[in-house]
């Protein structure tokens, strides 16, 4: 239905995947969706190399470990590891999940900084 509105569908499982889980990922996308965003604590060669050139990939810095608990080295060095990760296929950088109440502003923006420097 929303394929026909001309909206594209986006899966965000929850969970990680191991070499082993990729018959999921097939699964998911023969369902139609258009992009996978990917949660916290995946393993990103994996995710590039099952997806790369099946759909639109999203993700990024992890919530928890990373924008919530990490200081800004650790926002710049794992922001960095995923634009490079991804670097070429068609991705959208973003959080790994919601931006939570609480979480300071200062990380978004070393997050954000970081990708503007890419």
């Amino acid at each position: 239905m929303l394929h026909e509105c001309g909206l594209p569908v986006i899966y965000r499982p929850h969970g990680t995947f191991a070499y082993g889980d990729t018959n999921i990922l097939d699964i998911t996308l023969d369902a139609g969706y258009d992009g996978f965003h990917y949660p916290e604590n995946n393993d990103l060669s994996m995710i590039h190399d099952s997806l790369k050139d099946r759909t639109c990939i999203l993700g990024g810095t992890d919530i928890v470990p990373t924008l919530l608990n990490g200081d800004e080295d650790m926002i710049e060095k794992e922001t960095v590891e995923h634009l490079e990760t991804f670097n070429d296929c068609r991705y959208v950088f973003m959080a790994s999940c919601s931006l939570h109440r609480g979480l300071g502003l200062y990380s978004i923006r070393a997050m954000m900084d970081t990708v503007r420097s890419f």
